[in-house]
Order: structure tokens, then C-alpha cells, then sequence
């Protein structure tokens, strides 16, 4: 920590204690998941819904094919109501070469990055 850093007290739910404590470092996991809602405002209210709708379902969507479904049709769904209109053309400052115009394959490209973290 920076000495011009601040220190924030902050209570929260046991079971919500337990999930942040899985990550080593409480702390550095309250200051990954605020840090990850910094800068677009739509991404971060997305991020906010879906994480509550994890809570909602109750049972971990990774661990049930049903709670799966479920929270996956609950996603498209957010998605698709922020959908924005317009013609889909490659504009994104990726530099991926061929796969710049095809927003799937560039879109699975991104997400088997994160998987291989």
C-alpha cells in the first residue's frame, strides 16, 4: 500500500467473507472486484447484475448443468437488452489480423486468452 493510499473499513456477510477469502487476500480481492467496476458504467452495472443473479440462483452455475442454463439464458438476456444498434463492422483496435472482421471468432480469441490465465 501507497502511504497516500486510504484504509476503508468495511462490514460484509459471513458467507460473502468466506467467498473473498478464497482468493488468499481479502483485501486485494475487495480492491480487484471495486477496480474492475472503474471506467464504463454499463460494463460495471453488468457485471453487478450478473453477480447477483449468482447469488439468486443459489446452487454454483459451475458445479450444475441446471443452475448452468439458468444463469446462462439470464446473461444473453442482459446482453441482448444492451444490445446497440446499428451495422456490425470491425472497428475494434485489436490488430488481430483476419480475425479483426469476425466479431465471433474474435470474441472466442478473448475469452481463450482468459481461460489459459
Amino acid at each position: 500500500m501507497k502511504a497516500a493510499d486510504k484504509q476503508l473499513a468495511l462490514r460484509v456477510s459471513t458467507d460473502m467473507y468466506k467467498e473473498l477469502s478464497q482468493s488468499g487476500n481479502v483485501s486485494d480481492e475487495i480492491r480487484r472486484r471495486i477496480e474492475s467496476f472503474s471506467g464504463d458504467e454499463k460494463t460495471g452495472a453488468l457485471q453487478a447484475a450478473i453477480g447477483r443473479i449468482a447469488r439468486i440462483i443459489g446452487t454454483p452455475w459451475h458445479k450444475d448443468p441446471f443452475a448452468y442454463e439458468v444463469f446462462k439464458a439470464a446473461i444473453e438476456t442482459l446482453l441482448a437488452a444492451s444490445k446497440p444498434e446499428g451495422e456490425v463492422r470491425a472497428k475494434l483496435p485489436f490488430g488481430i489480423g483476419s480475425l479483426d472482421d469476425d466479431p465471433v471468432m474474435l470474441g472466442r480469441g478473448l475469452a481463450w486468452g482468459e481461460l489459459s490465465r
